[in-house]
């Protein structure tokens, strides 16, 4: 299925200070020049440092998942790093970052203070694997906070051609229409129905896919899109010469607790299991274990 794009000019505006009930918004120009340049060069940094794990990881999974970052191949190329993970814990430089230009921004949005969830750079190399239709939710769901919100960076331009991720903020309105297909109301949001591990694992089921209306939004570093788990998102293959590599910065409510150091240690600890790869292109087992069944149990 190829879902279809409305016309940039009739997506909404997605400016202000806080979310509207798209649970979108684009903060043009957000980051400074200094700030910018002194954050790509630490993404240089940790490229070099994720290419090197890959290399002497040897396809071993465990290899991947105990190194400095955690390290996902691209299923179609295991030669390929399709995302690292893990950065606040490599990297000062990213720590301070997040602090500065990202929590005072999110509280705003969001209207109470955030901690960091997770992190993870995408690399989208040229002809990098598409990400289908999904919620973040279906991902975060086994973990304890009933809400997230991802802080989208570009590190490279993001362009239609080399994939930009495009949002479908009518997916409220397809929620009624469509609620034989919710799996769940959570906190008033609808949570789709999806596909189980496999080819599709993840994936929005197509009965809600081929009614959402999908807003392409290109943006350039500086910039910053703020995106909370359940408004659907996905993005195609890139087309270009360049890579489009995107930090994904994702945070909960503080009032929920610190779930950071607890969500990695359970990745790294069953890296395959498909709750960590939902709708990407990636590798993953076909059966949940028992880690995706106790985390709701851990943490604070």
């Amino acid at each position: 299925m190829a879902p279809r794009s409305a016309p940039d000019p009739a997506a909404p505006a997605w400016q202000g200070e806080r979310f509207d009930d798209s649970g979108v918004a684009v903060l043009r120009g957000h980051l400074g020049p200094a700030q910018t340049a002194r954050l790509a060069a630490e993404i240089d940094r940790l490229g070099r440092l994720a290419a090197g794990i890959l290399r002497e990881a040897g396809g071993d999974p465990q290899k991947l998942a105990g190194g400095e970052l955690v390290v996902v191949p691209e299923a179609a190329d295991p030669l390929a790093v399709c995302r690292y993970e893990n950065i606040a814990a490599a990297s000062p430089l990213f720590r301070d970052f997040v602090a500065e230009a990202l929590l005072p921004a999110l509280a705003k949005l969001v209207g109470e203070p955030c901690v960091l969830f997770k992190d993870k750079l995408n690399e989208k190399s040229p002809g990098g694997g598409a990400f289908p239709p999904h919620q973040d939710f279906a991902a975060y769901r086994h973990f304890p906070p009933r809400y997230n919100a991802t802080a989208m960076v570009p590190v490279d331009p993001m362009t239609e051609l080399n994939g930009c991720v495009k949002f479908s903020p009518g997916y409220r309105r397809v929620g009624e229409a469509c609620a034989d297909h919710v799996e769940e109301m959570v906190g008033g949001r609808p949570l789709f129905r999806t596909y189980g591990p496999g080819p599709r694992n993840g994936d929005i089921v197509d009965e809600v896919q081929e009614r959402l209306d999908w807003h392409p939004i290109e943006a350039v570093p500086g910039d910053v899109v703020f995106f909370d788990s359940f408004v659907p998102h996905m993005s195609v293959a890139n087309a270009s010469k360049a890579r489009r590599r995107a930090l994904f910065i994702t945070f909960s409510r503080a009032a929920e607790g610190d779930w950071y150091d607890h969500y990695y240690k359970t990745k790294r600890g069953d890296s395959l299991n498909p709750m960590f790869h939902v709708s990407t292109p990636t590798a993953h087992t076909v059966s949940r274990t028992a880690g995706e069944e106790g985390t709701r149990k851990a943490g604070g």
